[in-house]
């Protein structure tokens, strides 16, 4: 659901602390995104401003993002005007979703100077804009006239405020028209929002005080439907669906940052996962035909006994016919035997028997092709699952993967020298443990084959794909393993199922399989145990 105006009257709330920060730096994130990082006396914060016509938010946020390396114009005007700025409000529009963040700079010789960080959130139409005494200096999103003939949005161009809605504040004037939905009547207020209000005033509770537990809110609720998810900063009961709750800003990075990632992943990457489910399809589709073949093939012995029963029956068969009806041998069924007419009948005879070693050998070579499509199919199945569970640098990293194995061309960096790889693999810590967690095959095969010790312990999901999770310990112990053994299930392609079986033993006893490729490991001596994945705890680990 889209960000709704009374949902960025309480992030507004959340971002007071900032007023009369120092601007310190600027960075761009994406195309759509800008990081401000601001401090304010011992304090420190980064303000994610968001114009992505989907994503779009104002929030503060803990996350360390990768930013471009070649900065647009617009972040160059920023940082000119604004760095080592004071912000001096934040502001929203009514409850409109725009706001004005005022800040207070110094120009070339030193003069003090405000400036306009506008904030627009309204879907396909977000923008930030920096305006000086109500001229456009510049915008992340410049709107030439034949897009918009109301509000020009260049450089020099007088600045134009949106439109005010002719609706009235909740907070100020709570009185109903029960004739008209909420979102008409009032600012601030998305259809979401509306049905809740709906849902909870037939429940018995009273407008204001749904009201009053809006203004008291300092939590995000998510609500979880399938493959889609909601969120306020009330919960969203009349979805009927299971609520999880977060502190506003920690819950809006939650959110967003997962679905954002995905779309940064797409953009970086040329869209490994429609590539992925397109390669395995044509491979299963490869995997049927093979199937058929050697069903076709494995029908072989047949062509034997028809060229057996031409030679015991050569009077029989008229020539220039195109089949011939002899009895079987055993059990004397009529068999019905297609003929080649321009061969005679040692020529068709001769022709069963090709086709009956044709057959023979064919099977060898079919289920040689068989098993080395089923290989390419759980390789590439197992990329798409560490896909899911992949940041922006671990999809890179399987890219990079399909391009050594030539499943994708090379990009070609030119003047860029070839240096030593990075490997993002995530680390854990627990009392004096350290436990490695490598989420593709890469990251599986460098900390497998050359970080981890001998002595260090190796945990797997069985009959899944998934992490390699190397624990380095003084001493094992049960809590150990099952903190290992969880990190290896969530880490798996069966982290949605219960009672996952995970292998366990010492780096040692780890071989690879010759022949396969990376990340493709068989064990020696071993123990299992069972483990119900519990997403909480990783969380926990990682805090």
């Amino acid at each position: 659901m889209p960000l709704d105006g009374i949902l960025l009257h309480k992030i507004i709330e959340e971002l007071q602390p900032l007023t009369n920060g120092q601007i310190n730096k600027i960075q761009q994130v994406s195309q759509n995104d800008l990081l401000f990082h601001i401090k304010n006396r011992k304090d420190r914060y980064q303000l994610l401003i968001s114009a992505h016509p989907q994503y779009h938010r104002i929030a503060l946020t803990k996350t360390h993002y990768q930013t471009i390396h070649v900065p647009g114009s617009f972040l160059m005007l920023l940082r000119k005007h604004l760095e080592n700025g004071r912000i001096q409000s934040i502001q929203q529009a009514d409850l409109d979703r725009w706001l004005t963040i005022t800040i207070d700079s110094r120009d070339e010789i030193g003069d003090p100077v405000r400036f306009d960080v506008v904030v627009e959130l309204m879907g396909k139409y977000a923008n930030v804009i920096l305006v000086l005494n109500g001229t456009i200096l510049d915008a992340l999103k410049r709107i030439p006239l034949y897009e918009n003939s109301k509000r020009l949005i260049l450089p020099n161009a007088s600045f134009i405020p949106v439109e005010a809605q002719d609706k009235r504040n909740p907070f100020t004037d709570p009185s109903i028209d029960p004739t008209l939905p909420l979102h008409n009547q009032f600012s601030g207020f998305s259809p979401m929002l509306d049905k809740e209000f709906c849902y909870r005033m037939n429940q018995g509770e009273t407008f204001e005080e749904i009201l009053k537990d809006v203004e008291a809110s300092t939590t995000l609720y998510l609500s979880t439907q399938k493959d889609r998810q909601d969120y306020h900063c009330i919960a969203l009961t009349h979805l009927l669906a299971p609520i999880t709750s977060f502190p506003l800003m920690s819950g809006l990075e939650t959110w967003f940052y997962q679905h954002q990632q995905k779309e940064r992943i797409r953009e970086s990457t040329g869209d490994l996962a429609g590539f992925l489910r397109k390669h395995i399809k044509k491979e299963e589709g490869k995997l049927s035909k093979l199937q058929q073949a050697l069903h076709d093939a494995q029908d072989n012995h047949k062509w034997q006994v028809y060229g057996d029963l031409l030679l015991a029956y050569p009077q029989n068969i008229e020539k220039g016919a195109t089949a011939v009806t002899l009895p079987d041998f055993e059990t004397n069924d009529p068999i019905t035997i297609p003929l080649d007419p321009k061969l005679d009948v040692r020529g068709n005879a001769k022709r069963c028997f090709n086709l009956y070693r044709k057959g023979k050998n064919g099977q060898i070579h079919i289920q040689q092709q068989i098993d080395l499509t089923l290989s390419q199919i759980a390789y590439l199945q197992g990329l798409q699952e560490q896909l899911t569970l992949a940041d922006l640098e671990d999809a890179n990293e399987i890219r990079e993967e399909l391009v050594r194995y030539r499943f994708l061309k090379p990009v070609k960096k030119p003047g860029k020298n070839k240096q030593k790889p990075e490997y993002h693999y995530t680390v854990f810590y627990f009392h004096d443990a350290r436990i490695l967690v490598g989420k593709n095959n890469t990251q599986n095969d460098y900390l497998t084959f050359h970080l981890a010790h001998k002595e260090d312990w190796f945990f797997h999901a069985k009959d899944y794909h998934g992490a390699h999770v190397i624990l380095q310990c003084e001493t094992i112990n049960e809590e150990l393993i099952r903190i290992c053994g969880n990190l290896a299930a969530c880490y798996s392609q069966g982290k949605d199922s219960s009672s996952v079986p995970i292998n366990y033993t010492q780096v040692k006893n780890v071989k690879k399989i010759p022949g396969s490729r990376i990340g493709f490991v068989r064990l020696g001596t071993y123990q299992t145990i069972y483990i119900d994945p519990d997403i909480n705890q990783v969380n926990q680990l990682s805090e």
